[in-house]
């Protein structure tokens, strides 16, 4: 049902309401005020027979009271009336005498003395014509009203159609073509109302609440977007990383990981505790727990070595400390630790590489001049700690000139290389603890701790036995070199210099060079020194 109808309905019941109670309290009203008027109406036309109705109760003139009384009745307000006249015991009447409530009752009097009564008048007004006028008169006053009141339903109703239901109406089906899936493409809504008034503000309303909404819908959808391409970018990084990079719960559990090292540790591994991944769990988990401790750094990094399938590989881990943002708290045991991964097995094969060249003579493989000081340097120290007697031993190879400049460099390069060999393969074959140099050209420096140097001499001319036997270049070729040696000792009690031992060593060398019988010659730098 439409509002204006409603509206219209509501005020026409009321007014009905309204009018049937006004009507019932005009009736009671008008029957009070219209019996007392027709009662005092009826008392006058009664004193109007009053005069006559005496003559004929003195006279005793029972046809003239008959015309009497008939004429009273024959009056509307008059339902009867009757003469009584005591004296002759004669009543005269006309109408119904039977309720006596509303009578007027009018003595008569002697005509001629009025002192003596002589009858007595009595009229009955007549209440049900009274009853029937009053109710005539309300009647006609409710239905006036009631007329009114559906005139007044209408109008109101009218007027609220053409003033408020029918703009509301035109506000509902404009805001019917606003569709709240699309806000982007809906515009303000025209209802061609040009009044000032709470319509007009509910219609500028409606049109703040569509430009809001499209705003608030666009700018969400910039931000959705926005944050689209952030999660497709960082998914692109997450995903295409050459580095592995991965989620451990605080216990160190793998949560998820990229393809990278997915790609390096196996998909089989998620949910496996990550410290189980290396050979040395204990120290990961140490790193892990150090991140959730107090006053910790938030990045912790450190340099493991994994086994992937019988290869070591050298892996550089960056461990951080991260937690959800979007939850206003967060338990320790809900922290989450972010490990990044660089495969360094390249690198540190290079570094090593790089470093072992830094340190080793490229043809011999034996230590250069340089790193081999700083190791002799070393084993100084060590042999005090040890109490150690430190032997120095500064070899000449013998007839290596005459091989290199008959057979060329290539030979003699072999030759070098073959006896650094078995320089090395004496020295693990002793303990691994000497260090061989090559010193420059045919000359090899070796430095060594002994417990007991008795044994020097025999260890010296093994050393030479081996270094001079013979060395095949090829089949058609086999060469033999020989090698003079000056060794110097230093006791556990004495104090030198590198330096000085090695100048020691290499003047004993030449010493023996010259004697053509020697091969070799030991000395106590204390004896040297004096």
């Amino acid at each position: 049902m439409k509002l204006s109808v409603r509206i219209s309905l509501v005020i026409w019941l009321l007014s009905l309401v309204i009018s049937t109670v006004f009507a019932f309290l005009n009736y009671q009203f008008q029957l009070q005020q219209a019996t007392q008027q027709y009662q005092e109406l009826t008392a006058r036309l009664a004193e109007t027979a009053n005069r006559t109705s005496a003559i004929a109760a003195y006279l005793a003139d029972t046809e003239l009271a008959q015309q009497v009384v008939d004429g009273l009745v024959d009056n509307d307000l008059v339902a009867a009336a009757s003469i009584n006249m005591p004296t002759e015991n004669l009543l005269i009447s006309a109408g119904d005498t039977s309720p006596r409530s509303q009578a007027i009752n009018i003595d008569l009097k002697d005509p001629f003395t009025e002192t003596e009564m002589v009858g007595r008048l009595t009229v009955i007004p007549n209440a049900r014509f009274i009853q029937q006028q009053v109710t005539s008169s309300a009647l006609q006053n409710a239905y006036l009203l009631i007329g009114l009141g559906l005139i007044l339903a209408v109008a109101v109703g009218l007027f609220v159609r053409s003033k408020l239901t029918q703009p509301i109406k035109k506000l509902a089906d404009a805001l019917t073509l606003v569709d709240p899936s699309t806000p982007e493409f809906n515009s303000p809504i025209h209802i061609d109302y040009k009044q000032k008034d709470e319509i007009s503000a509910l219609a500028r309303k409606t049109n703040g609440l569509i430009g809001a909404l499209k705003q608030q819908f666009m700018s969400e959808r910039e931000l959705r977007e926005a944050t689209e391409e952030l999660q497709r970018r960082f998914r692109l990084l997450f995903e295409q990383a050459t580095a592995g990079i991965a989620l451990l719960s605080n216990e160190g559990d793998i949560t998820i990981g990229n393809p990278a090292f997915y790609q390096l540790f196996g998909e089989e591994v998620e949910g496996h505790n990550f410290a189980n991944l290396f050979e040395s769990p204990g120290l990961v988990k140490k790193q892990i727990n150090m991140l959730s401790e107090d006053n910790a750094d938030s990045q912790i990094d450190i340099d493991l070595t994994y086994l992937q399938k019988d290869e070591k590989r050298y892996l550089h881990c960056l461990f951080s400390s991260i937690s959800d943002s979007r939850k206003a708290e967060r338990n320790e045991s809900q922290q989450l630790v972010e490990v990044i991964i660089y495969d360094i097995t390249h690198r540190k094969t290079e570094e090593v590489k790089a470093r072992y060249e830094a340190d080793h003579d490229s043809l011999t493989g034996l230590l250069n001049r340089r790193s081999g000081s700083l190791q002799l340097s070393e084993l100084l120290k060590t042999r005090q700690e040890k109490q150690s007697t430190f032997v120095l031993m500064m070899i000449d190879l013998d007839k290596f000139k005459p091989i290199n400049d008959t057979y060329g460099h290539d030979v003699g390069d072999d030759v070098l290389q073959a006896i650094s060999t078995r320089l090395l393969n004496n020295a693990e074959e002793e303990g691994g603890t000497a260090v061989n140099i090559r010193w420059g050209g045919d000359e090899f420096l070796i430095g060594l701790m002994l417990n007991d140097t008795n044994e020097l001499s025999a260890y010296t001319e093994a050393l030479i036995e081996t270094i001079s036997a013979p060395i095949e270049i090829n089949e058609d070729l086999q060469v033999q070199v020989g090698a003079s040696v000056g060794v110097i000792i230093l006791e556990p009690e004495q104090q030198a210099i590198l330096e000085a031992l090695i100048t020691r060593a290499d003047e004993l060398m030449y010493e023996t060079k010259q004697q053509k019988a020697k091969r070799y010659t030991i000395v106590n730098y204390a004896v040297s020194s004096d």
